[in-house]
């Protein structure tokens, strides 16, 4: 399940960040039971959009005002 939610939110997530249009593509919706990862699986994925959106544009965490440094 993981893979798949990670192919489409990543999809989903580069999408809506080089768009040209005013529209944004629908949201994604993760369900399941309980204890099965979700907030994780969404957590890394959208963590490592973060980081390659950064490493695109090299900006580093401390030239961002209001990001700190975890």
């Amino acid at each position: 399940m993981s893979q798949a939610v990670d192919r489409l939110l990543s999809a989903r997530i580069r999408q809506n960040a080089f768009k040209a249009r005013p529209a944004t593509r629908a949201g994604v919706m993760v369900s399941g039971g309980g204890y099965q990862a979700k907030t994780e699986t969404v957590s890394e994925i959208a963590a490592a959009s973060k980081d390659s959106w950064r490493e695109l544009h090299r900006t580093p965490p401390e030239a961002v005002p209001g990001c700190r440094d975890l």
